[in-house]
């Protein structure tokens, strides 16, 4: 494929990520708390032990699919803390201290929450 192609496919994820960032950034914080649970579950972020698992991690599983570039996750990273603070509240992740950040792991309620697809209820739950 020649330049031309090339080019319009990398317009092409720009514009789905910037899409995509605009979605992310406009849901509630209830939708994007479930949005963002399943980066703690089985094909989510999966870091490795002693490995953080904060805002920025979840921000790039978000994008996984659609870009890498800061200028689209930017934007979404405070959506994002706020609806980790939620799942924190609901009991469905727990913050650790992780040097100067933080880092969220999935509790036993997060976990089964996930499996039986009742995240959104927890949050409502405690809301």
């Amino acid at each position: 494929m020649g330049l031309f192609g090339n080019r319009a496919k990398k317009e092409a994820k720009k514009a789905a990520a910037a899409a995509e960032s605009e979605r992310l950034v406009g849901l509630s914080v209830v939708d994007l708390a479930v949005a963002v649970m399943p980066a703690f579950g089985p094909g989510g972020i999966e870091a490795k032990s002693g490995h953080q698992q904060g805002a920025m991690e979840v921000t790039e599983w978000l994008f996984r699919n659609s870009s890498t570039a800061v200028e689209y996750r930017q934007p979404t990273l405070g959506p994002v803390i706020e609806a980790l603070q939620a799942l924190d509240n609901a009991g469905l992740l727990e913050k650790r201290s992780f040097g100067g950040g933080s880092t969220y792991h999935a509790t036993r309620a997060g976990e089964e929450a996930l499996a039986g697809g009742s995240v959104r209820e927890r949050l409502a739950s405690t809301s």
